[in-house]
């Protein structure tokens, strides 16, 4: 079914599940308790469920106790229409386990108050901002129509592979490594850095750092690249 408006999950008492449904508007994941430990938010009530977020999805916990968004135990694929983000002003930590099914999203990003953990495929749709702080995403896709997405702030890792664009589409889309923060790099573990056509391409001033991996690229590539063998072959 879906819920036309904004919806409100509080889960400072108690463990709380998200089903698999369409919702028309912002979602929000609230904690506001001061005891210890972690409360979790688990989406999908069951294996195979599909979660829809038209608008955007946020991360508050305001208390000390921490608030952690659980996508692996169902691992639902997950459609995100506006921006991912943690907003709450509490000592407790805000975390997102992603699971291993496939994350759309088509806004921004933003782990910088917080963390999140990756074993699937992220699809990034739109013209939009990742700050990854340090995550580790498995399978990284930039694909939308014409889209653009800079990734700002510390290192962003990608463990399986980097795909830019769609050789199908003819689309020109783009992964923006940002120049003016300090340490800005996107860091390849082990896959194949693609750009799968001819007007795709990889630009900004920070760096791509190809670890122990190949690259294959059929379109631009106008960032600085750094290969780094230190723990297998390129």
């Amino acid at each position: 079914g879906t819920i036309s408006c904004d919806v409100t999950f509080y889960t400072t008492f108690a463990a709380i599940v998200a089903s698999g449904r369409t919702y028309g508007g912002d979602v929000e994941f609230y904690n506001t308790s001061n005891f210890n430990g972690t409360t979790n938010a688990t989406l999908g009530e069951t294996l195979g469920a599909t979660v829809i977020i038209t608008g955007n999805l946020s991360v508050k916990a305001t208390g000390k106790q921490n608030l952690n968004i659980d996508g692996l135990t169902n691992s639902p694929d997950v459609q995100v229409g506006g921006n991912i983000d943690y907003t709450g002003t509490g000592s407790g930590s805000e975390s997102i386990d992603m699971g291993i099914g496939l994350w759309t999203v088509t806004g921004s990003i933003d782990f910088s108050n917080g963390s999140a953990t990756h074993d699937g495929t992220l699809l990034m749709n739109g013209t939009a901002n990742l700050i990854a702080n340090n995550t580790t995403f498995f399978d990284l896709v930039i694909n939308g129509n014409t889209n653009t997405v800079t990734v700002t702030g510390s290192n962003t890792k990608v463990a399986g592979t980097l795909t830019i664009g769609n050789v199908a589409d003819g689309n020109s889309d783009t992964l923006d490594i940002a120049s003016g923060f300090s340490g800005t790099s996107t860091t390849v573990g082990s896959g194949v850095v693609f750009t799968a056509s001819g007007s795709d391409s990889i630009t900004g001033s920070g760096t791509l750092i190809m670890q122990n991996s190949s690259l294959e690229t059929d379109g631009t590539l106008s960032a600085n690249v750094r290969y780094d063998a230190t723990n297998g072959d390129l």
